[in-house]
């Protein structure tokens, strides 16, 4: 409701664009190809908010004085992930098993403790950056 009559700065082409679209016709979006440009944006004025990826936008909010994350996740999550030609089931059961096999391992969280954490504020769950296992857990 917040941004209802409000511009809204988002990447063309992405969830955000999509959801905000689908989702609430009435607030207006300001479109750009580039996330320096959408960042920049926000920063000259030129929008109200800006709704991007939640690692990026958790990692820039934090070192950037000023700002700050409203929401933390609007919509169903999205992943990004490794993709396979159609019929290449070897190499698909392959990267499956490899990423169960690291959620026992607990690899993701432990890649983010190391290098990731420091970037975001401690208030951030490792679970609204990186999922583990290959599994998004509703």
């Amino acid at each position: 409701d917040d941004l209802k009559g409000k511009t809204l700065i988002v990447d063309k082409g992405t969830t955000a664009e999509i959801f905000f679209t689908e989702n609430y016709p009435e607030i207006k979006l300001l479109k750009f190809d580039q996330n320096t440009e959408a960042f920049q944006a926000l920063k000259d004025g030129r929008g109200d908010a800006l709704a991007h990826d939640n690692t990026l936008l958790f990692a820039w909010a934090f070192e950037t004085p000023g700002y700050t994350i409203v929401e933390g996740n609007l919509g169903s999550q999205d992943t990004i992930a490794p993709a396979v030609k159609k019929g290449n089931a070897d190499l698909l059961a392959w990267i499956n098993a490899e990423l169960v096999a690291l959620g026992k391992e607990n690899f993701v969280h432990q890649a983010y403790d190391a290098e990731l954490k420091s970037h975001f504020s401690p208030d951030t769950k490792a679970d609204d950056v990186v999922i583990e296992g290959g599994v998004i857990s509703e």
